[in-house]
């Protein structure tokens, strides 16, 4: 073989290898993180439990709730003139299939919904979804009245990543005194973050490290949060599986500034001796989840946090 031969041999050869490298290169999405969850959920991320809540108007209800496996959110509207959702004049479920796994759902505004979930390509993905209110018809001479559906007024992607540490939203709660953020709890790292969407892009902070609180790495499944008279902003995190649902890890924001200056577990003596039981000591309650309920039953227990 001649030098030029030998040359020319070289060269294909550094050329094949820097075009296969290319190649391999540009097949791995450069936001994935090594480690992340590829595919559907692993079962006992996707929270369940009771349906986020909005009060719409004084007479429409929204309840919203999720399922994992078939990749849906599901709204039920009620409407009510005397304010009595549990027995309604008229309602109306409506679907909504989803291009990924819901893992979490969390009422926010009057109208918005946030659905945390995970896409096929390993991103954990974040949406903000603006509800519209059924269309109100009137019935036979009876005076019966339904509803007809109006879909979803608008959709926005507000986080859309796959990275370790912030791998599939197993939790997420209403962010207190605000209306456009969130308190979320990642799966692989327990880490309890603020996602706060009134930016573009969101914004998304630490609220609290399991380092911290290492509390948080327990197997929680029921997030709840409300505005206590005396307490400030507090949000509870525990296991519909234990019994009352106490032990369970309480974060507060005694002065209600949006820094959990607080947090630790709290058992349910201490639940009662503070009054988180009782609804009258409760400026706002509602939302997401009904709240870790009084140990002994009273006809003024708090029945959910939200």
């Amino acid at each position: 073989m001649t030098l030029n031969q030998i040359a020319r041999a070289y060269y294909v050869s550094a050329l094949l290898c820097c075009v296969l490298g290319m190649v391999a290169v540009g097949s791995i999405p450069l936001t994935q993180s090594p480690g992340v969850h590829m595919g559907e959920p692993p079962a006992g991320v996707a929270r369940i439990g009771a349906p986020s809540t909005l009060v719409v108007s004084p007479q429409f209800q929204a309840s919203a709730n999720l399922s994992c496996s078939e990749r849906k959110i599901r709204v039920l509207w009620r409407y009510s003139t005397a304010n009595n959702f549990n027995s309604p004049e008229a309602s109306l479920l409506e679907e909504f299939p989803l291009t990924f796994w819901p893992t979490a759902c969390e009422t926010t505004a009057t109208n918005h919904l946030v659905i945390a979930g995970k896409r096929r390509n390993g991103s954990t993905h974040i949406e903000r979804w603006t509800l519209k209110k059924p269309l109100l018809l009137s019935g036979s001479a009876g005076g019966g009245v339904s509803l007809s559906a109006q879909g979803l007024a608008e959709t926005s992607e507000v986080y859309d990543a796959a990275q370790t540490g912030k791998d599939m939203v197993r939790g997420m709660v209403r962010k207190r005194g605000a209306l456009d953020r969130v308190l979320l709890q990642f799966h692989d790292s327990r880490d309890l973050y603020e996602l706060d969407f009134s930016q573009d892009p969101a914004v998304l902070a630490v609220a609290l490290l399991h380092s911290a609180e290492p509390a948080l790495t327990g197997d929680f499944d029921n997030y709840q949060g409300g505005n206590h008279s005396q307490l400030g902003f507090v949000y509870a995190f525990a296991n519909v599986g234990d019994p009352d649902r106490v032990p369970a890890l309480l974060l507060k924001d005694s002065n209600r500034d949006g820094v959990i200056d607080w947090h630790g577990i709290i058992t349910g003596a201490e639940w009662e001796q503070q009054g988180l039981g009782n609804k009258s000591n409760y400026i706002e309650v509602g939302g997401r989840c009904r709240v870790l309920a009084s140990r002994r039953p009273a006809s003024d227990s708090v029945s959910g946090l939200g």
